[in-house]
């Protein structure tokens, strides 16, 4: 327990450090306007097509699972770090940055959590982005943004696009 400690305080040290150090890229902001509602579970922003939009900036924060929202159709749910949820076991949450970087925490033993670095960046459908991550959990896989607002954000894991 002391060894996994000591790693994961190393990973969010390194993680720490690489985010003070790597130079800010200057990239073009998109235009999103929100379609709000009384229920959070329909608020969503959009880009001018209509689509969910990879460039919002409600994206760039520590996203947890909201299992309980999910309807079994392979979209996942996530709510931001904070959220009033009830009690679980345990819960998978992911963080996107700016800069390209991605950190996911899986439920790791005995309802900890593992952390899990690596990168994402935008593909050619708007809506849609590469992750790849490394270590033991090394791999491709392909995020869909159906929805993100600063309280709500809808992806569909996918293996290819």
């Amino acid at each position: 327990m002391k060894r996994l400690s000591l790693i994961v305080l190393l990973t969010l040290i390194s993680l720490v450090a690489y985010s003070q150090t790597k130079p800010k890229s200057k990239t073009k902001k998109s235009k999103t306007t929100a379609s709000t509602s009384k229920s959070t579970s329909s608020a969503k922003t959009t880009t001018s097509t209509g689509s969910a939009s990879v460039n919002n900036t409600a994206l760039y924060q520590k996203w947890v699972n909201s299992f309980e929202d999910e309807k079994g159709d392979g979209i996942e749910v996530y709510r931001p770090e904070g959220y009033a949820f009830p009690p679980a076991r345990g819960r998978k949450a992911i963080k996107f940055q700016k800069e390209g970087m991605v950190v996911r925490f899986d439920i790791g033993p005995a309802d900890g959590q593992k952390i899990v670095m690596g990168q994402w960046e935008r593909t050619k459908f708007g809506n849609t982005m590469k992750v790849t991550v490394q270590g033991a959990e090394s791999g491709v896989y392909f995020l869909e943004v159906i929805s993100v607002s600063k309280d709500i954000l809808k992806v569909k894991r996918k293996s290819e696009i």
